[in-house]
């Protein structure tokens, strides 16, 4: 058995590091990106998406299921997000997701309102680059601090420390960029 001070230790740097997600955490940052950036339009859901991805968020986030469908990948991710997700419940952004709300993820993928691709020009291992855009031509974008959307391992107070773009008008284009910086080799 452990001493009563280091326990007590380890349990508040559990409750520190530790934050609740629904789904593989790759797809959930990008779905909350979406939602985010969906947040800021004047309407909602945004006629068109454009979501720019590092190679390891990309890899990692298109073949896993999303929980509450029968789906996998970012579209219905990135679909669900900006039709009803809510950025205020961080990681479990999809939480709320019912079959109702799939048939209409699917819908609006079916439409091709979302352009996903890998972004050439950055460094960063996990990047996420989200732009909404409503048919006047509003976008919303979300710019996130490091560690915005690192794995459920990551402190609470860099979730919580997050800066959030506002939405632009007209040909004034505002993303949202998501970095992170490498992963300690070692959990607990």
């Amino acid at each position: 058995m452990l001493p009563d001070p280091l326990r007590q230790e380890i349990i508040a740097l559990v409750r520190e590091q530790v934050v609740p997600a629904i789904g593989c955490t790759e797809p959930v940052c990008v779905a909350l990106a979406a939602a985010r950036a969906a947040e800021q339009l004047p309407t909602r859901p945004p006629h068109r998406v454009q979501v720019r991805l590092s190679a390891n968020i990309l890899k990692n986030a298109m073949g896993v299921g999303i929980p509450g469908t029968d789906m996998v990948g970012l579209p219905i991710a990135i679909a669900l997000g900006v039709l009803i997700g809510r950025s205020a419940n961080g990681l479990e952004v999809l939480r709320d997701v019912t079959p109702d709300d799939v048939t209409a993820g699917k819908a609006y993928i079916a439409e091709r309102r979302i352009d996903i691709t890998l972004a050439q020009d950055i460094s960063e291992k996990l990047y996420v680059d989200v732009t909404a855009t409503d048919r006047d031509g509003h976008e919303g974008g979300r710019t996130a601090q490091r560690r915005w959307c690192r794995p459920p391992s990551c402190s609470r107070r860099a979730h919580n420390d997050r800066r959030l773009s506002t939405a632009r008008h007209g040909a004034t284009r505002r993303t949202g960029r998501h970095r992170s910086p490498p992963q300690p080799a070692h959990g607990l």
